[in-house]
């Protein structure tokens, strides 16, 4: 779930799975083809949001039988985990700043004498 309670100034954790649940580990391996930093040079600007931080995590996953406590296959996971950061100043300029503006006309417009 996304976390909204710092909005515009938050900052969201975000995670991509790849896994195949068909074949396992034994059948088909999944590693990481490159390092964090060519990746995340590769990720276009966002015009919202700044990466803070990626990283790519290889984790395997074991599926236990249900009448041993044996591992009956064994599954290969790779997350790429993305922190993104909020561009706050994208939203002082296109929300907090004009609403600010319309407050400060309303209040002048209750300073008018009655009679002009």
């Amino acid at each position: 779930p996304m976390d909204t309670f710092y909005f515009p100034f938050d900052t969201q954790t975000c995670s991509i799975d790849f896994g195949f649940w068909i074949s396992n580990s034994d059948e088909l391996d999944i590693v990481n083809a490159s390092n964090s930093e060519k990746t995340i040079g590769r990720l276009l600007p966002h015009y919202e949001w700044d990466v803070s931080d990626f990283s790519i995590v290889h984790t395997v996953v074991d599926e236990m039988s249900s009448e041993t406590t044996s591992i009956v296959k064994t599954y290969d996971k790779l997350s790429y985990v993305f922190t993104l950061e909020r561009k706050h100043k994208f939203y002082f300029v296109t929300l907090i700043a004009p609403l600010i503006t319309l407050m400060l006309l309303t209040l002048g417009l209750a300073l008018i004498p009655v009679g002009l």
